[in-house]
């Protein structure tokens, strides 16, 4: 629960500032679900929740956004929803491919340094 409230006040900082309720709301929720899933899962090993490095990137993208402006009638706020939304989904698709093609063995073959 800390890392999900430390994580919504890193990706709402600066101009989404006022919108930090919504951001605990959302990150407490999701770490709820995530929490569900791991104690549910068939897999033992399975870690889910929030992760320091996607929000950190997801933090500067929203920075980035609320800074330049929406369009009239739009709050800052709709647009950082969308943005997670987006990014929720398309990660997990992403994963549903990776399973789905059994590709998890390539993950061998990337570099991470």
């Amino acid at each position: 629960m800390i890392y999900a409230v430390s994580y919504a006040a890193l990706m709402f900082s600066g101009p989404l500032a006022p919108f930090l309720p919504y951001a605990i709301t959302i990150t407490l929720v999701t770490a709820a679900v995530a929490g569900l899933y791991g104690l549910l899962a068939e897999e033992p090993t399975l870690v889910s929740g929030p992760d320091g490095n996607t929000s950190s990137v997801l933090a500067g993208i929203l920075a980035v956004t609320a800074a330049t402006g929406t369009v009239p009638g739009v709050t800052p706020v709709h647009h950082a929803v969308a943005i997670l939304t987006f990014a929720t989904v398309f990660t997990a698709l992403v994963f549903l491919l990776i399973e789905r093609f059994r590709l998890a063995r390539l993950v061998r073959f990337i570099p991470f340094r």
